[in-house]
């Protein structure tokens, strides 16, 4: 791969520059030359990023309108033998006048025939990967200087850019050309709590951004004297168009008001290569791992999650994996012939009455119109981390008596998510012999997941909105 195009993929892989480009002193061509010489020739290079993203979303059915903002501010750091890119960034959401802060560490280094990104978001790791092979082309790299000259405009009237000899190019890049950057980087910062999550704010709205419809103004700014970067400037538009957004009754709209980036040159001085923290690669995978919707971490625990409420459940002794989704894990004793099943659960609202429901519906379905005094007294099991509210029943089976038990415990103080365990005891094999201990000590069994501190705001912040 060609240094250039290797430290431009880097670059935008981790969600900074778009291009490195610059002037010349006659036409575009003769400048573009002198800066891609200049470029090739440099190692290293040292920047400031600020990125700013700004849009509005309106609901039309309630008439509730809010704007959303985003900014990145940080520093960049690349090398390119071998080819690493680090950048240390602050974050920072707002909406509605909510601001959460956040820090972002970016490490992009070569493994094997990719290109790996990892991204740790106050403690919380993620991975993504792209092929430099696909960027290898004249096509398919948006250096400035490969676009055709007619494309290109040198600025006459600039001379300097904050007291240094400086000349300016301007350009507009469009379509496949952003992809590989922007496109990379919106789905990045998404996925790692550093923008919105898109589903929690637009309901049906597309995962993919036709960059076909999007340009990008861009004005870079170059030392006279070494043809190196000094400073870039770009502006995207054409988003709303791009993300094509449902327009279907009392659907959510949305406006793209601004979209821009800046990235600072502040040092061609050699840097050492990034190298990835110890531990990156096993969190980076075990995050995937719980998007992707497995909750199996591999040692004996499961981490279930629904809308943004998470547990961890530990395996019961004696007991084998019986199933698992994403918001549950059932576990089976053959001896005992018992299931036990823990799960993730949203009520519609803080006064939701299904738990009791689910008791009396439960025991009209077993017990049928047969009387019966099977039906416990409902008490509170209190363990380390929960207080639980239990009930149950008893019924006659075809040659054993069951017993089914509900226990729910609410996850915070909001009383929308719970962590609900039920277990059935006997019928099959032998009668429900479970005693109260025997459950307690099933309930301890789920503890609290702590859930990156980046996220938990930002998931805080998306469940006060009442879009």
């Amino acid at each position: 791969m060609r240094r250039k195009t290797t430290g431009f993929v880097l670059a935008l892989a981790a969600g900074a520059a778009l291009v490195l480009s610059g002037c010349g002193p006659m036409t575009p061509k003769k400048l573009a030359a002198k800066v891609e010489k200049a470029v090739e020739q440099t190692p290293y290079s040292q920047a400031e990023l600020d990125m700013t993203l700004e849009m509005s979303l309106a609901e039309p059915t309630t008439g509730i309108e809010m704007d959303v903002g985003f900014q990145i501010g940080g520093e960049m750091q690349v090398s390119y033998d071998p080819s690493t890119v680090y950048e240390n960034l602050d974050c920072t959401i707002e909406i509605m006048g909510l601001r959460v802060p956040s820090s972002m560490e970016v490490y992009t280094l070569q493994e094997g025939d990719k290109l790996a990104t990892y991204t740790n978001t106050a403690g919380s790791w993620t991975r993504s990967e792209s092929d430099p092979a696909a960027q290898t082309s004249e096509t398919a790299s948006i250096a400035l200087w490969d676009l055709p000259a007619d494309q290109l405009t040198i600025d006459e009237e600039v001379t300097e850019l904050d007291g240094t000899p400086a000349y300016c190019l301007t350009g507009t890049v469009s379509g496949q050309q952003l992809s590989q950057a922007m496109g990379f980087l919106f789905n990045s910062l998404g996925d790692t709590g550093g923008l919105p999550d898109q589903d929690m704010l637009l309901e049906d709205a597309p995962a993919d951004i036709d960059w076909d419809q999007v340009s990008a103004q861009m004005v870079a700014y170059v030392d006279s004297n070494t043809y190196l970067p000094l400073r870039e400037e770009i502006t995207l538009s054409g988003l709303d168009e791009a993300m094509d957004l449902p327009q279907t009754e009392g659907s959510v709209s949305l406006q793209i008001k601004n979209t821009r980036m800046t990235v600072t040159y502040t040092s061609y001085e050699p840097v050492s290569p990034c190298v990835l923290p110890e531990g990156a690669k096993e969190a980076a995978a075990q995050n995937q791992r719980l998007l992707e919707g497995n909750p199996d971490n591999g040692d004996g625990t499961y981490t279930l999650q629904e809308s943004g409420f998470y547990v961890d459940i530990q395996a019961p002794e004696g007991y084998t994996l019986a199933g698992t989704n994403y918001d549950e894990v059932d576990f089976y004793n053959e001896e005992l012939d018992r299931t036990v099943r823990y799960q993730v659960y949203i009520t519609a609202d803080s006064n939701d009455l299904w738990f009791w429901q689910m008791v009396c519906d439960e025991e009209s379905l077993y017990a049928g119109e047969v009387f019966t005094n099977g039906r416990m007294a409902s008490k509170y099991l209190t363990t380390d981390n929960f207080t639980y509210c239990v009930d149950g029943f008893t019924y006659p089976g075809e040659n054993y008596t069951a017993g089914n038990y509900y226990a729910w415990a609410n996850l915070d103080d909001t009383f929308y998510g719970w962590v609900v365990v039920t277990i059935y005891d006997g019928g099959k094999k032998q009668d429900s012999a479970i005693t109260t201990p025997e459950i307690q000590d099933l309930l301890d069994l789920a503890t609290p997941y702590q859930l990156p501190e980046a996220q938990s705001q930002v998931e805080d912040l998306l469940n006060k909105l009442e879009l």
